[in-house]
């Protein structure tokens, strides 16, 4: 048997990880949903500003309402 090291992440909840103030988040007892994380992660994998990310939030609060 040999073994090639961890495997990959196969669920959003090992992502939450390395996203800053998840933590903080599931303590106030609202944690981030698996489309939250996918968001964050578009937001640090294309580099988008802190504005451009508030306003594509905010966007979507301003539809759910």
């Amino acid at each position: 048997m040999t073994y090639d090291g961890p495997p990959p992440f196969d669920s959003a909840q090992e992502r939450r990880l390395g996203i800053p103030g998840v933590g903080a988040q599931a303590i106030a007892g609202n944690p981030l949903t698996d489309a939250e994380v996918e968001m964050f992660e578009m937001f640090k994998s294309e580099n988008w500003p802190p504005e451009r990310r508030r306003a594509y939030i905010m966007e979507i609060v301003q539809r759910r309402w």
